[in-house]
């Protein structure tokens, strides 16, 4: 098989299994391990047929070692069946690290390319529901607990409808579990496109406008604003007071009783308890609990393990399932780049805040793939001396 043809399959490998991570609905039921097992067979021959597409040095190792670390924290305890699944799912990034910027590059513009393709298709679809246009349907179930599922959908094959809630009823996440990991994503892609007005950057952002989002709108337009501040003070002014502008509509018409206003604006102001109305991802009861109680326990620095119940997703959650040792690992290999790397500074300070960001609001997708796998290339990409500087 020709080279080219092997370092096609492999992206095309990739991509897929990045799909797969982000909880596909054609995918459920299909064991991690298999899909691990593919990864590093895949990587371990395109580095044996392709060896000069890899650069492998000390701070690559070290970025790598540092992640499996984090990874292997989360096993608390040290419970081997979970160490094994810690190291595995980590052990296809390595691949990837090693890539040298250029490929890193040359990778990340056929994800992007191949995932805009992809969830423009489902936007159709997508839209034309919302145009009231029927379509045949099957009832779809993900996450059983105690005998009750987490997730009840309408499988409409091109998109889910999720049928949990009246307002996750009206939001796209196309083939994918919730709104909110993809419009988390999509910050990424936005940000790495470079927010500029191309035919991909429009499907994500069209994409990241249907999900209602609160992070991903949020995530997006602040670090799009830190990005302008840099260039234009009187840029930032006009959008703020376009921002402005669109907000006071919105909450005007029909006096703030539309769907818009319900789903997004009116969970924007601030609320005593919670700061922002519309946070969800923590409690009083669980923040007096976590401060009160579980700070001062011996549980602090290892946590109390995965099967913990407790009715938050934030940063906290981490902390509580998988101790402090964890999270300080998972921070350092967040902002090793920063220390690692002397090119494209305020860039690479922007694209780690967006996964801060996205840790702080919710910490149930940290490890899966396709956020670990575009941190890694959003990287090599910022780093690239070849790109072009936007902000």
């Amino acid at each position: 098989m020709e080279k080219s043809k092997i370092w096609l399959l492999y992206k095309w490998i990739l991509f897929i299994g990045s799909l797969y991570s982000f909880k596909a609905y054609f995918f459920w039921g299909i064991p991690d391990v298999i899909v691990q097992l593919i990864f590093i067979a895949s990587g371990i021959l395109t580095y044996m047929f392709i060896p000069y597409l890899f650069s492998v040095g000390k701070k690559k190792i070290v970025w790598f070692l540092l992640l499996l670390l984090a990874s292997i924290l989360t096993s608390t305890h040290m419970n081997l069946n979970g160490m094994i699944n810690s190291v595995l799912r980590i052990i296809p990034l390595f691949f990837i690290i090693a890539l040298k910027s250029r490929y890193k590059k040359d990778l990340f513009l056929s994800i992007r390319l191949w995932f805009a393709i992809f969830l423009s298709v489902s936007l159709v679809g997508w839209i034309l529901y919302l145009s009231n246009i029927n379509f045949s349907y099957s009832i779809v179930y993900y996450g059983k607990i105690d005998g009750l599922y987490q997730y009840i959908f309408k499988n409409y094959y091109l998109f889910l409808v999720n049928l949990n809630s009246i307002y996750d009823y009206y939001r796209f996440s196309s083939v994918f579990l919730e709104p909110g990991y993809l419009g988390c994503l999509l910050s990424v892609f936005l940000f790495l496109g470079q927010y500029k007005w191309n035919k991909i950057n429009i499907v994500f952002l069209i994409c990241l406008l249907f999900t209602f989002s609160l992070a991903g709108w949020l995530i997006t337009t602040f670090i799009y604003l830190l990005c302008r501040l840099k260039k234009s003070i009187l840029w930032l002014i006009s959008i703020v007071l376009f921002a402005l502008l669109i907000t006071n509509f919105v909450k005007s018409y029909n006096q703030g009783d539309n769907w818009l206003n319900n789903a997004i604006f009116a969970r924007l102001e601030y609320d005593e308890g919670k700061g922002i109305r519309g946070y969800n991802r923590s409690n009083e009861y669980t923040d007096k609990w976590f401060w009160d109680q579980f700070v001062h326990s011996k549980d602090l620095f290892w946590g109390r393990g995965s099967a913990f119940e407790f009715s938050s997703t934030d940063w906290k959650v981490y902390i509580v399932l998988y101790g402090l040792f964890s999270l300080i690992a998972y921070l350092v290999y967040l902002l090793f780049p920063l220390f690692s790397s002397q090119y494209n500074k305020y860039r690479l300070v922007l694209f780690s805040l967006i996964y801060l960001l996205i840790f702080a609001q919710t910490i149930h997708g940290v490890f899966w793939f396709f956020y670990l796998f575009m941190y890694i290339l959003g990287v090599g990409v910022i780093t690239n001396r070849e790109n072009n500087q936007y902000c």
